[in-house]
């Protein structure tokens, strides 16, 4: 009938497969292009959507856990590097000082612990006498690898940056004995047990060591999922073949 204002009907919502697919996904070449995104994978190293650089909670085998990024790993292992080389140091300064002063030995814990200074020219625990210009080298060597380790690795645990911390201030802390008096200042002794003459640094150095052990076995490196990663992997193989075609229609 004339004058009747005809009835719009609404276009139905649009369904699942013909939704944009870029609404959810990063798209980067193809925007625009319906049903031609190029979705970019996770970065290489990257779980549960983190890199070494953003760090973060991450969600590894349902359960979250802090992923520390290079910034926490530098700022932490410089702090406790700082503390342990400091209380070394500190420690042995007065040990050598009371020696000058006719000090020989005082019990600390009677029948357990007793201080009783010891020129050690080995490594830690007196082990490698002779060798103490070999042992600064290596002390080099092995403070080097834990900063390239913890300035390289994707991922780390923080076990791993508290115990690469702690085994690198107890090499440096032996190894400026070594370069500054010939030998290693020890003095902490044990009496219920027949055991070599040690030291903070020789206590840095072992307990470190278990401690990065056990956080390398339950590092979030060792949790990635298996599917995900072949996944990651073949999203980059497709975004690498993606890029030639890209060239390829661009000349």
């Amino acid at each position: 009938m004339a004058g009747t204002p005809t009835s719009a009907t609404a276009a139905p919502p649009p369904s699942g497969r013909n939704r944009a697919p870029c609404a959810q996904l990063t798209c980067t070449r193809g925007a625009g292009r319906p049903g031609r995104p190029d979705v970019r994978p996770p970065a290489a190293g990257a779980v549960g959507g983190r890199t070494a650089e953003e760090g973060g909670a991450s969600t590894l085998s349902g359960t979250t856990e802090f992923i520390p990024p290079r910034r926490w790993r530098a700022t932490t292992a410089a702090l406790l590097f700082a503390l342990v080389l400091a209380t070394d140091q500190a420690t042995k300064v007065v040990v050598r000082a009371a020696v000058r002063a006719g000090f020989v030995a005082r019990d600390l814990i009677p029948g357990v612990v007793e201080l009783r200074f010891a020129a050690n020219t080995g490594a830690a625990f007196s082990l490698g006498e002779g060798f103490g210009w070999a042992f600064v080298l290596l002390a080099v060597a092995v403070t080097c690898f834990c900063a390239w380790y913890l300035r390289r690795a994707p991922l780390i645990s923080k076990l791993e940056v508290v115990g690469l911390a702690l085994v690198a201030a107890g090499a440096v802390g032996n190894a400026v004995d070594r370069a500054v008096f010939g030998y290693v200042t020890d003095f902490i002794a044990t009496q219920f047990i027949d055991f070599p003459i040690f030291n903070i640094a020789d206590i840095g150095i072992t307990c470190g060591a278990a401690i990065a052990f056990i956080g390398f076995v339950f590092s979030p490196a060792n949790k990635v999922d298996a599917t995900a990663e072949l996944d990651r992997r073949d999203a980059e193989a497709r975004e690498r073949r993606a890029a030639r075609r890209g060239r390829r229609e661009g000349r």
